[in-house]
């Protein structure tokens, strides 16, 4: 099958803006910068996603490690030049370019991060955090509020 590249290319960003709008129309802007700590497990995951997509078109503070592979359905895996941390039956995927340091099969990350919607693949909907400057940070003005990432509530079902 013969994909005409120049035709897409017209046609994607059009795609990106019908995709993204439902995406960023539901989320009300927070009035603070969220900052998670602590160790991303199976069981927190669920909560964590739910902050970082709160945090949609902001930024977020992480200070987190994540374990390299896959344990108990919770997969932190670097692929294509990303690291994606996502549940293996989960629907969300989040995606670092930068940001990380990975030490002893572990992965860290201690900055601030800008989220963005990455779009939406078989029913999973990839967030992309990429490191922000500190100067931008500063100039959205809003003060940072910390969370255990073992505090953040789940996800609300059906919502």
């Amino acid at each position: 099958m013969h994909v005409d590249r120049r035709a897409l290319l017209k046609v994607l960003p059009l795609a990106a803006v019908v995709l993204a709008a439902p995406v960023s129309g539901l989320r009300a802007e927070e009035a603070y910068i969220s900052r998670v700590g602590g160790e991303v497990t199976a069981q927190n995951f669920g909560g964590f996603a739910e902050r970082a997509s709160k945090s949609l078109n902001s930024f977020m503070g992480l200070k987190i490690s994540v374990a390299d592979g896959e344990h108990d359905g919770l997969m932190a895996q670097e692929i294509g030049g990303l690291l994606i941390i996502s549940m293996r039956k989960g629907d969300v995927e989040l995606s670092f370019p930068s940001g990380y340091r990975k030490d002893g099969g572990r992965f860290f990350f201690d900055g601030f991060y800008s989220v963005t919607y990455a779009g939406e693949n078989q029913g999973i909907t990839g967030l992309h955090l990429v490191p922000a400057k500190t100067m931008d940070v500063d100039a959205a003005g809003k003060p940072v509020k910390d969370f255990a990432i073992g505090d953040l509530p789940p996800p609300a079902k059906g919502g």
